[in-house]
């Protein structure tokens, strides 16, 4: 099969080099696999980092020349992967390090068990304040060495795999605006009864770390779904991923 794997970056390096040193805990099996970096934070950008990261790490790239924001970069990214000839995409983040071996061939076999699966999205820590440590819930299900539980809500890009297929739904079209993790679930879970697999350890524990302590650059614009939410933040400052607040210089 042919595989797509991507990280989006926001130009963090002291998170980016960890999450690609990595990527060693990560087997792509038999599978033709591509890598992509997409950065979208060129402000403070050293392009000749980026281009020994391709060579060190084998790694195509795709540097946005502005600061386009989240929704905008993965709107790109969608109407771009529409035209490609890939069977599946591995999408993360540039803050995520596996804590422990992962295969691809067994997400892609949780993935195929359930035509209704949009992902299978590997746990995290718990990591903001009203969050509880990872446990297998009632509710999840097993699947061979892993359980997993039904996201409804968010179709996250944290370290998810999912058919390269899902991007020929009309995501944009339908809403009217970019994309972004809710709107392409609420059109999945509503028009197709689709939904995330958050997948967990055997004994319910994480399987990635999420590091990325501090945030910066435009996340969505002006008029988007929940700009309200990001509308304080000056993407030129750095803020906690956290609670959003500013991180002072």
């Amino acid at each position: 099969m042919k595989v797509l794997h991507v990280i989006f970056s926001c130009n963090r390096l002291q998170y980016l080099t960890k999450t690609l040193d990595s990527l060693k805990n990560l087997d792509y099996g038999n599978h033709e696999v591509t890598r992509l970096i997409v950065d979208d934070y060129p402000r403070t950008r050293n392009d000749f980092i980026f281009d020994l990261f391709a060579k060190t790490h084998k790694t195509l790239l795709w540097l946005n020349k502005e600061n386009l924001g989240l929704s905008v970069t993965w709107s790109n990214f969608f109407n771009w992967l529409k035209t490609q000839d890939y069977d599946y995409v591995l999408h993360q983040e540039d803050d995520v390090v596996l804590t422990r071996k992962i295969h691809i061939d067994d997400l892609i076999e949780v993935l195929e068990s359930n035509d209704k699966m949009a992902s299978v999205v590997l746990q995290r820590q718990a990591w903001y304040f009203h969050e509880e440590p990872c446990k297998i819930e009632t509710g999840d299900l097993p699947f061979g060495n892993f359980y997993y539980g039904k996201n409804t809500k968010t179709f996250p890009i944290i370290f998810s795999l999912y058919r390269k297929s899902i991007t020929e739904y009309p995501f944009q079209e339908y809403w009217g605006f970019n994309i972004n993790e809710g709107m392409i679930m609420v059109y999945l879970d509503h028009f197709h009864q689709m939904f995330s697999a958050q997948l967990k350890g055997p004994n319910g524990k994480n399987l990635i770390e999420h590091i990325g302590e501090e945030s910066t650059g435009k996340r969505i614009l002006e008029g988007e779904p929940n700009w309200e939410q990001f509308a304080h933040m000056d993407p030129n400052q750095v803020y906690s991923s956290r609670n959003g607040k500013l991180i002072e210089n």
